[in-house]
């Protein structure tokens, strides 16, 4: 099968096999190639989950994801060459300085790399007594990858064949084959995996129009984890291949009482790659030099003369589907050598970026601190690479996070008078939350400038005084409760209420002149000094911890009786220690670094360069610190009232039928994560505001137009030039710097996430309208013309196709909506919303947006 993809890998370095021992499947559609690991780490990829088997799938459909016409699938391995071992002599004190080792206290084990110039990485035995140093090295080692196409009607038979195939690659066959754990399941990463799993469940005959692909994730109880579920779609869900895999397969491994076991248990885990890489594949593609190109018509145009025939399926179809998930696997291998080279250690991925974010917070910390430094962070448990957030009291912290202390960003519309047209500019602030998190100092022309400091989460504990000014005089951080009152000179709102009730229930209200909440010092201290008058009150909580206490009856029996133990919290300030400068400096240098890496490698035109964006503002910030979970299984009423305590979990039926009640089970309420430090979050986010209310009161509130989490759009006519002057003064490249985004001389917006507006440099007309697909919008406006109409626009395909719209067309078409306008674009089904109102799941429908006109 040679293609573009293919020339374009052995560029790389790639070479093509005709046949690999271990791969017992003989089809012309799977295909391996193999690079030397040498070659592939210096390529700036990483061995992922260890060397074993890693799957990564893609559907192609004919449109809809329940009429899939083929899957493509890749996979990665590595085959570990001859073992040599060297000694060299190695007495540097530098190098055990730099890596902390002290003797007595720490294994003298050291990883770094190869002295042979290779690009890899040993852990190093060092000699105590000679300083000599032992380098295991094994020759010949080989990065192994395979790809592998397939009709859809053809999955059932096939897709089993290929996972045994790669299960043979990490375990081998016959009486000496390696040990596999009991538990030991297939990674299979999709992106966007919800519509693929739906697409795969299709293939397997297991769902249809008339079951819903929820009622094959049924649990018995709650030890029967089927899915993570993740905002209105699944992170990961599992899926046993058992009853598919052939009659000879078998899977070896250490049973009870250490003997050998054998069984034909074969669990798969699908993952969303979306949740680590949160960006469309195409420009993700272009990072690891592979084009993505675009979806053959074929598939989503149902005009189409070759839409859903197989037949029609040409090998350029098939190169295109296979690009993806090539693509795929070397995109994640890039991502795991970038987060590596900022400090995450695992081999394996985590679910979420964030999730790798926070360990390389963690582990940095913990590598970097100095002794008379607090514990941020610990381990589970000595030689594990998981960490926990040190936090002092998790009753408080829990506490605060569920009362509302945590604000995300403010977006809202100002001065409607001013919208429409005339100059306009939009200014951003640069990587908005990570330069929240090193600033500690913000300048602010009106009100004077801002200290920063972060509250040091090991000494959490309930403040015993009362007098508020004498806390906001102190040099303690934390959290007050009080009643606040906006000042009439306050022209932007810094602190919000929280909508009670009606179609706004749960949105910030950032209008309201008075009310209660949990501030942050920070914010207390900052409210404060623009005349919000702030006045403590008593805040009172007591709830269950799980623990109990043994009570002794008085009788002569001495009966026992265990009573229920609880946390309380009766007071109005909750506070911490300061965090002092060289501890944050210790906790955020992973932020510099991402940051730094970046600016290089964007100066360098290196295309990493959008990876490391990814990671600094997606993992390396505040998310984990303010994480809160809620198991959720979907199960039955009858599962439900047998096997699940009605104390710890409720039931919400969703789906009713003859005999059988669906819904979830979920737990009472959400649980403080172990790595969450949510104080710490809410100190993150209102810094940011800060940063954020800050420019706004140089611009002036009078000429702003609109704001969303970290930017402004103003109005320029009023602005006098030594104020222009004094904002431009902001601009940079460094972290707390800002940027101009872009100028225009049209802006409109409507609702918060629901504007227009047009470039005046480039005259490019940008449309956002939260809930809407702009995008599906203009393609369905450009599917509705005639061919002649699309010529007319520059359209230079055949009549048989309609292609993509053209950017004139694009412009035409936003700069004559009007935002008050019926919008109508195509969306795809979710799988929850479709569980819920008993639609099918996966199938692309027509949606319509409105917006009320405001009187």
């Amino acid at each position: 099968m040679t293609c573009r993809m293919q020339q374009v890998l052995e560029k790389k370095g790639w070479k093509h096999l005709k046949q690999v021992a271990d791969v017992k499947l003989e089809h012309s559609r799977f295909n391996i190639m193999e690079m030397g690991r040498s070659a592939y780490l210096k390529q700036g990829y990483s061995i992922i989950n260890n060397g074993k088997p890693t799957v990564f799938a893609d559907f192609e459909t004919d449109r809809d994801f329940t009429a899939p016409n083929l899957l493509t699938v890749s996979c990665v391995w590595t085959k570990n060459g001859t073992p040599v071992k060297t000694i060299t002599n190695h007495t540097d004190g530098v190098m055990n300085e730099k890596n902390r080792w002290i003797e007595g206290k720490h294994k003298p084990h050291f990883k770094e790399a190869c002295p042979c110039g290779c690009g890899e990485s040993f852990r190093k035995n060092i000699s105590k007594r000679t300083g000599a140093t032992r380098i295991d090295k094994r020759k010949g080692a080989k990065v192994q990858m395979a790809y592998a196409w397939m009709y859809a009607d053809e999955v059932k038979e096939m897709w089993p064949l290929v996972l045994e195939a790669l299960h043979n690659v990490a375990y081998g066959t016959g009486k000496y084959a390696k040990l596999s754990k009991k538990d030991t399941h297939m990674t299979v990463y999709a992106h966007n995996m919800v519509v693929d799993y739906i697409a795969m469940e299709t293939s397997m005959g297991n769902i249809d129009g008339n079951r819903h692909p929820f009622k094959n994730l049924v649990s018995v109880d709650s030890d029967d984890k089927k899915f993570i579920p993740r905002g209105s779609g699944m992170l990961a869900v599992n899926i046993d291949m058992s009853d598919y895999m052939s009659d000879k397969f078998e899977r070896r491994f250490v049973g009870k009482d250490f003997k050998i076991e054998t069984d034909k248990h074969f669990p798969t885990e699908w993952r969303d790659s979306f949740a680590l890489m949160p960006t469309a594949l195409a420009p993700l593609s272009a990072v690891v030099g592979m084009d993505k190109g675009h979806t053959p018509e074929k598939f989503i145009n149902a005009n189409h003369p070759d839409f859903g025939k197989k037949e029609a399926i040409t090998a350029d179809d098939i190169h295109y589907a296979v690009n993806d998930t090539v693509s795929l696997l070397l995109i994640t291998a890039a991502f795991l050598r970038t987060v590596s080279s900022f400090g995450y250690q695992r081999h394996d991925l985590p679910y979420t970026i964030s999730s790798a974010g926070y360990h390389i917070i963690a582990s940095s910390y913990a590598k970097e601190c100095l002794d008379e430094m607090p514990r941020l962070f610990s381990k589970e448990k000595p030689s594990s690479k998981s960490y926990f957030t040190n936090v002092a009291d998790k009753f408080l912290d829990t506490m605060l996070r569920r009362d509302g202390i945590l604000v995300g960003g403010m977006t809202r519309v100002f001065n409607r008078h001013l919208h429409g047209f005339g100059s306009f500019v939009a200014v951003d602030g640069r990587s908005f939350y990570p330069s929240a998190m090193i600033a500690t100092l913000i300048k602010n022309s009106r009100y004077g400038d801002i200290e920063v400091f972060m509250p040091d989460w090991t000494t959490m504990k309930q403040y015993k005084g009362n007098n508020l000014q004498e806390l906001l005089d102190s040099e303690y951080e934390g959290a007050v409760y009080c009643h606040w009152v906006r000042p009439d000179t306050e022209e932007i709102g810094i602190i919000p209420n929280t909508v009670e009730s009606g179609v706004r229930k749960g949105s910030l209200d950032w209008d309201a002149q008075e009310g209660r909440r949990w501030l942050t010092l920070f914010q207390a201290r900052f409210a404060t000094s623009r005349g919000y008058v702030l006045t403590p009150e008593t805040f009172e909580k007591r709830e269950l911890n799980g623990n109990f206490k043994v009570v002794h009856s008085e009788t002569e029996e001495g009966v026992k009786s265990v009573e229920p133990l609880y946390d309380e919290f009766s007071g109005w300030a909750i506070v911490c220690d300061r965090m002092t400068q060289e501890t944050r400096e210790v906790l955020v240098k992973p932020v510099h670094k991402a940051y730094n890496t970046r600016l290089v490698q964007k100066a360098n035109k290196d295309p990493m360069a959008f990876l490391t964006k990814i990671v600094l503002n997606g993992g390396i910030s505040f998310g984990k610190f303010g994480e809160m979970r809620e198991n959720t299984f979907i199960t039955t009423e009858h599962n439900y009232i047998e096997n699940f305590d009605d104390a710890d979990w409720d039931f919400k039926p969703v789906v009713e039928e003859v005999g059988c009640t669906y819904g979830y089970a979920t737990s009472n309420e959400k649980q403080s994560a172990p790595n969450a430090c949510h104080l710490f979050a809410s100190y993150i986010t209102d810094v940011a505001r800060c940063m954020l209310v800050s420019m706004a009161d140089t611009i002036g509130a009078s000429n702003i137009v609109y704001c969303d989490t970290d930017s402004w759009r103003f109005r320029t006519e009023n602005v006098s030039k030594a104020t222009l002057k004094e904002i431009e003064s902001t601009y940079g490249a460094e972290l707390t710097q800002w940027d101009k985004e872009y100028d225009a001389d049209y802006f409109q917006a409507v609702a918060p996430k629901s504007y227009k507006f047009r470039d005046s440099n480039t005259n490019d007309v940008v449309v956002k309208m939260k809930g809407v697909s702009i995008k599906s919008a203009i393609q369905k406006a450009w599917v509705a013309l005639s061919h002649a109409e699309r010529v007319s626009y520059g359209y230079t395909g055949t009549t048989v196709e309609h292609g993509q719209a053209t950017k004139a067309f694009k412009n035409d078409w936003l700069w004559t909506l009007d935002l008050y306008d019926e919008i109508v674009a195509d969306r795809v089904n979710g799988i929850r919303s479709s569980f819920r109102n008993g639609s099918e799941a996966g199938v692309w429908q027509e949606v319509k947006k409105q917006m009320k006109v405001r009187t």
